[in-house]
């Protein structure tokens, strides 16, 4: 009854304990404040350092804008300064060797060029016009308008950029010309609102920034109210250009747009802007007011800002106090709880061990049944000498009965003299480490209870247990050794014979790697007989290329780093020629882990290898296939749009001088028109061809080379003539396996070229010779005395429309050499080049010959037209 009331009041205790108290939840409280201050604060912080960084980005951006403003504004004051440093009346020539000192492109980058405008009144139109024309005839004022002054651009550079804009009239259009007088009037810099600039193919937004130019020197230029004004200097930009030099967007923490009223001049808040951020975490609006007009900035941030600026920090920081108060009270829970469960824990823990001790028991006996079905006995002493434990099996092996064993000394089961050694070393109680028994498996001999010696194998183990020694020494039989031996001899004949009759070759080498056996298969391989090869290194059938590898793979082999490895090599024919093998080599190992044998086991690896590399040259093939049709789409695309540009221009000029009845320059234009359809049939009609010699069908059929060059003269029997051209034929008449109509184009082409290309003053002078190179291949020779191939165009003149020359000087496409070449690419075949400017050039074919060509007789022929 006492044990029942102490048990309750033990139990209403630790129930009493478990319950939390005051003090808790007044640190859990304390915790979870302290946690909403410091995100209230760390908030607050992120915040303004955001708002602060946003708005230095901002400021920059805009600062950045205005300062590269300023400099343009610079170059034009320089600029205008520098006319009046001229001579009177600077012409075009003047102007560009004073702009081209200028590097703007380097110094200012973003500025599309640099020009003058002059104001010229229409009684002074004539005059203005004529000094123009005098160093550049086609010069004209564009487009008509009735104002009675004309504000022409005059020069601009680089002209080649913005060809379109000389002689534009800045009066014909509100907005330029708005801006233009207000610089004339004010003396200030001034630029126009947003237009497109005739030059920009692109039509985007753009503008021009005009300063005015004064000075009392130009008698050319119209005089009016305002004396002392000759024009403006002005810079053209187009606004992306001019954004991408003052501003690369590149790791940028802000994007931004620019109006100019309704208008938009430049916009990254696209979402193909880099970096755009479609929900950004900060905005704002900045107006700049710039040289007579107000620019609108809306900036955002970017999402690089938002990965240096995000909200995450404060987040965590409030997760994360939330989550060590929860931690907290988990705590203070569990703490709690603990008392009321350890009465639970011990008795269950009372009950574990005695559930535990009964598992035990059973091991026991589970390991001790394991010990007497072991095949070899075991063996247990003390420190000196008497036996303490053994299984059943020493019963079978020894004789004795296990019972009869226990307690008496081991030296009972050893022969003399083994067993008085063995006495000694328990005697001097050896240490492991010098006692040769300890840690290692031995052969030795025991003694039976019939008094016969018979061999075992023991290993001996030594154990502690209460500050006493023990020795476990477990013991096999070796009486039946002499059986597994004969069986093991009978699995040797066997593999033996299955090494010889294998369809694999197999290689068996010494651990020096000198062959010591091989099968039939690997000599018929090899090429080699059995004689030939045992007794020679195995690295000496290894191709050089795979020597090294396979001298580290024998090593690792022979010293028992490894036991197998599979390896493909190239082996040497006794013919000279490799062949692929995969190799599986195996180490024969002996009980010291050295292995004094190795097999090898090579099965062909030829027929993959010939896949794998087929396969490789025909993805070669494709990839260059792939690459000249993109090569020639880009560049065919190019070509082309050349005349259709020109007949655009020249189409949209002769409705204006039709128009304005300037009967003189309609001729003029229609022949431009006519000269670019004419161009382009060409260029058309160059294409099919080049079509063609990729796609047509090859009717390979032998092809006699003297026919062939008959054919060819016969062909350009005109062109010879009308050039009185030299043609010296060197044919030892060949019979090439080829297209006859395809291969007769290459010829013609290549001929056709070196009479073309011959020098103006010197008669063409080519040779056509064949030879045979080998009893496969022949070779075709057009060799000129014409001006030549630079040494740096020799790459390039086989791409199509690949032209060294000027249309002026040489007419053709350019595509001529690549249909040559896309030929001789069909015909498995090669062509090359050597030339030297001046002196002429030598194009070599080589091409497959036909079989017949083995059945002729060569012979030398040399005919002269």
């Amino acid at each position: 009854m006492t044990h029942k009331k102490n048990s309750t009041k033990f139990n209403s205790r630790v129930a009493q304990s478990a319950n939390l108290h005051w003090y808790h939840w007044l640190v859990v409280a304390g915790s979870i404040l302290l946690t909403l201050s410091a995100w209230y604060i760390t908030a607050e912080q992120a915040e303004a350092k955001m708002t602060s960084q946003f708005d230095f980005q901002s400021a920059q951006i805009v600062q950045l804008v205005q300062e590269r403003m300023e400099k343009y504004e610079q170059v034009l004051w320089a600029s205008a300064a520098a006319l009046n440093a001229m001579p009177e009346n600077v012409n075009r020539h003047e102007w560009r060797t004073y702009s081209t000192n200028l590097k703007l492109e380097k110094r200012l980058p973003g500025i599309n060029g640099i020009g003058i405008i002059h104001r010229v009144t229409a009684d002074k139109f004539p005059t203005y016009l004529a000094w123009q024309r005098e160093l550049q005839p086609d010069y004209y004022v564009h487009p008509p308008h009735d104002n009675t002054e004309f504000w022409p651009i005059s020069y601009i550079e680089p002209q080649d950029l913005n060809a379109k804009a000389v002689g534009l009239d800045m009066a014909h259009e509100s907005n330029r010309f708005t801006a233009a007088k207000k610089s004339r009037d004010t003396g200030t810099a001034q630029i126009t609102g947003p237009i497109v600039l005739v030059q920009d193919e692109q039509n985007t937004p753009g503008f021009l920034f005009y300063a005015p130019w004064v000075s009392n020197k130009n008698e050319l230029i119209a005089q009016s109210t305002q004396e002392r004004f000759n024009g403006l200097v002005y810079s053209p930009f187009i606004m992306h250009k001019l954004m991408d030099g003052t501003l690369a967007n590149t790791n940028r923490q802000v994007n931004f747009s620019v109006h100019d009223g309704n208008s938009e001049l430049y916009n990254e808040l696209t979402k193909n802007s880099e970096d755009y951020d479609p929900k950004p975490l900060m905005k704002t609006d900045v107006a700049l007011e710039l040289y007579g007009r107000r620019w609108d900035f809306h900036i955002q941030s970017s999402l690089i800002f938002r990965s240096h600026y995000s909200q995450h920090q404060p987040l965590m920081i409030l997760i994360g106090g939330i989550a060590i108060d929860a931690l907290l009270l988990f705590l203070f829970i569990v703490l709690s709880r603990t008392n009321k469960q350890a009465v639970v824990y011990a008795d269950k823990v009372t009950k574990d061990l005695q559930i535990r001790r009964n598992e035990l028991e059973k091991t026991l006996g589970r390991l001790s049944g394991a010990m007497n079905a072991m095949m070899d006995a075991l063996i247990v002493i003390d420190e000196f000498g008497k036996i303490v434990e053994a299984n059943r099996t020493v019963e079978r092996i020894f004789g004795y009965e296990r019972d009869y064993l226990l307690g008496k000394n081991i030296s009972l089961l050893i022969p003399y003299p083994d067993n008085e050694r063995h006495d000694s070393y328990l005697a001097r109680k050896t240490p492991p480490e010098f006692n040769p028994m300890l840690g290692q498996e031995r052969k030795l001999h025991a003694l039976h209870q019939q008094g016969h010696v018979f061999p075992i194998k023991l290993n001996v183990t030594k154990g502690e247990h209460q500050d006493h020694l023990y020795y476990t020494g477990v013991i096999h039989d070796l009486s039946d050794f002499h059986k597994t031996n004969k069986a093991l001899e009978k699995s040797e004949n066997l593999l033996k014979a299955a090494m010889k009759n294998s369809n694999s070759g197999f290689i068996v080498t010494d651990s020096e790697g000198n062959i010591v056996d091989v099968n039939t298969s690997i000599c018929n391989w090899l090429g080699y007989s059995p004689e030939d090869l045992i007794g020679q290194p195995e690295n000496a059938l290894i191709a050089n290329i795979d020597k090294q590898n396979a001298q580290r793979t024998i090593k690792s082999l022979a010293n028992g780093e490894k036991v197998s490895v599979a390896v493909e090599l190239q082996y040497q024919h006794k013919e000279g020629h490799s062949l692929w093998g995969l190799v599986t080599v195996t180490a024969v190992s002996e009980e010291t882990g050295k292995a004094p044998f190795i097999v090898s086991q090579i099965a062909s690896l030829e027929t993959q290898k010939k896949l794998e590399n087929d396969l490789e040259k025909q993805n070669a093939y494709l990839e260059e296939a792939n690459r000249e049709l993109n090569q020639f789409a880009y560049i065919a695309s190019h070509d082309l749009k050349e005349p259709l540009r020109t007949l655009r221009t020249f189409t949209s000029y002769l409705l204006k001088d039709l128009e304005t009845q300037k009967w003189d320059r309609v001729a003029q234009d229609v022949y431009h028109v006519d000269s670019s359809a004419e161009r382009m049939t060409r260029l058309i009609n160059a294409l099919l061809e080049l079509s063609r010699a990729s796609n047509a069908d090859l009717k390979l059929q032998p092809i006699e080379s003297s026919t062939l060059i008959s054919d060819i003269r016969q062909n350009l029997q005109a062109q010879i003539q009308d050039s009185d051209a030299d043609i010296i034929v060197n044919d030892v008449g060949l019979t090439f396996n080829a297209d006859g109509e395809l291969l007769s184009q290459v010829i013609q082409n290549l001929v056709s070229n070196a009479i073309k290309f011959h020098k103006p003053d010197n008669i063409p002078k080519v040779t056509i010779s064949t030879r045979k190179q080998n009893s496969n291949t022949g070779e075709i020779t057009v060799k000129d005395e014409g001006v030549g191939i630079a040494h740096n165009q020799l790459d390039n003149i086989f791409f199509p429309f690949k032209r060294l020359h000027g249309i002026a000087e040489y007419e053709g496409t350019g595509i001529g050499l690549s249909i040559v070449k896309k030929i001789v690419d069909r015909h498995k075949g090669r062509i090359t080049v050597e030339s030297e400017p001046g002196l002429g050039s030598c194009f070599s074919i080589q091409l497959p010959l036909s079989l017949l060509n083995n059945n002729k007789s060569s012979s030398n022929g040399e005919n002269n037209i």
